[in-house]
């Protein structure tokens, strides 16, 4: 049988009958007041095919045509003629069904089921006729298909998020982001946009949800609770995720969130400090401390003072996996480290204790959902007064310098006119000797040094 027969198609195809069939010579459709007009509202030849609209059913696969068709003719005078009539549009009726079951250009159009029960009738409609009536289910064959349609439809995506509150601290814990194909369509933090929310969707889009923690771009240990559905079908449920983030592709029809914020969430655990016997030195309280927490991010300095009596001074909640580290000091300087002693519990037992430490540091996360860990902080008078470190100053050895001679400088001598040098010589010791001879000295050369002392 033949797909998505409209109405249209089937009146069409019956008024082809009509004018393919030798003994009828129009064709109409209308209401029973419009009986006796063919489809261009004139009157009619007769006999006439006149076609009257009953009901439309719908089901799963197959939508049913109701149809109550006429075949008249009209009378001469009166009933003269009235069996023949009858007769004759008998014949035609059983032609149509006829044809609708056995022609091939007709049988895959629609179908009807047998038995169908025909009704002789003698009216004075507009004219005075004769004929038959016969109601007949047409039953085509076609499904449900929005392929067309999907272009034009846009499905719903429905967020409720009106249980976020603002858990405390420095900023709410998370937001909620909502992406379609990559683009950021929605932020919601519990600072002031709690409510619900909608956005469109196409078919294919490709959405993205997260509760991010803390309001970064980074994707956490969160405390939210996502739950997803389409049309009213759950796909996601997640309870306490560390940062939940599902995906999915729409398809047609409308999308619902449920995101909220759940304190009984498993996956944080709770610092707790408590103090007591502050030690004053001067004006300034005596425990000072620092506290780093890796998430959230966390990192300052705080100064406590108390009485004989422990006193919960601080609270923080920290994400199941992150690190805490508590440092303590004696003064905000950070030295000094020496006159305080720490306990700290593990949901109620004793895991480190430290007294006078030099430096006290201690860092710890939690081993199990919910852990609660405290911190007893207390001033300690035996501990002793540790002095504050000065800076030692190392001296950089330095090579001794090599003493360098002493050049004096000359002075730049003033030329003078060339004159050639004349070299007079070292005069050379001449020796003699001295001889007497009839009392008369004899002095002759020759002689030397030592003869000439001996002589003389």
């Amino acid at each position: 049988m033949e797909q998505y027969t409209t109405f249209k198609k089937l009146i069409n195809k019956l008024e082809e009958f009509a004018n393919r069939h030798p003994n009828i010579n129009s064709f109409g459709f209308g209401n029973l007041i419009e009986f006796g007009k063919d489809v261009d509202n004139t009157a009619p030849l007769y006999p006439l095919l006149f076609v009257v609209p009953q009901s439309i059913d719908y089901n799963e696969g197959l939508t049913s045509y109701g149809l109550q068709i006429f075949l008249a003719d009209r009378l001469d005078n009166d009933n003269d003629g009235a069996v023949d009539i009858v007769s004759q549009m008998s014949l035609i009726s059983k032609d149509l069904l006829a044809t609708f079951k056995l022609n091939e250009d007709f049988m895959y159009l629609a179908d009807f089921d047998f038995p169908l029960v025909a009704a002789p009738f003698m009216e004075r409609f507009n004219d005075v006729l004769a004929g038959v009536s016969t109601n007949i289910t047409f039953n085509v064959s076609d499904y449900l298909d929005v392929c067309q349609l999907n272009p034009l439809l846009k499905s719903k995506y429905y967020i409720d998020f009106t249980e976020a509150p603002n858990l405390g601290g420095f900023k709410p814990y998370g937001y909620l982001r909502v992406s379609i194909n990559g683009v950021v369509e929605l932020e919601l933090d519990g600072s002031g946009t709690t409510g619900n929310y909608e956005l469109e969707l196409n078919e294919g889009d490709v959405v993205s949800q997260q509760f991010i923690y803390p309001q970064t771009p980074v994707v956490a240990v969160g405390y939210g609770n996502m739950s997803i559905s389409a049309n009213t079908e759950p796909i996601y449920s997640d309870i306490c995720s560390p940062g939940d983030n599902f995906t999915f592709t729409a398809e047609t029809g409308d999308y619902y969130n449920k995101t909220y914020y759940d304190l009984d969430c498993s996956d944080s655990y709770e610092v707790n400090i408590y103090t007591r016997n502050g030690l004053w030195t001067g004006t300034s309280a005596g425990i000072y401390g620092n506290i780093q927490t890796t998430s959230p991010i966390r990192d300052f300095d705080f100064g406590i003072n108390s009485g004989s009596t422990f006193v919960k001074s601080n609270t923080y909640d920290n994400n199941f996996g992150a690190i805490t580290t508590i440092t303590l000091y004696d003064n905000l300087s950070g030295f000094g480290y020496g006159r305080t002693s720490i306990v700290v519990n593990q949901n109620g037992g004793q895991i480190y204790e430290d007294n006078c430490g030099s430096p006290l540091t201690y860092s710890f996360s939690a081993t199990s959902p919910n852990d609660v860990f405290d911190i007893y902080l207390e001033g300690d008078e035996t501990c002793p007064i540790l002095p504050t470190p000065t800076p030692t100053i190392t001296a950089t050895p330095t090579e001794t310098p090599q003493p360098t001679p002493t050049i004096t400088p000359t002075s730049q001598p003033t030329p003078t006119p060339s004159i050639t040098a004349s070299i007079t010589p070292t005069p050379t010791p001449v020796f003699y000797n001295i001889l007497t001879e009839n009392s008369d000295d004899i002095l002759t050369e020759g002689g030397d040094n030592l003869r000439r002392e001996q002589d003389i």
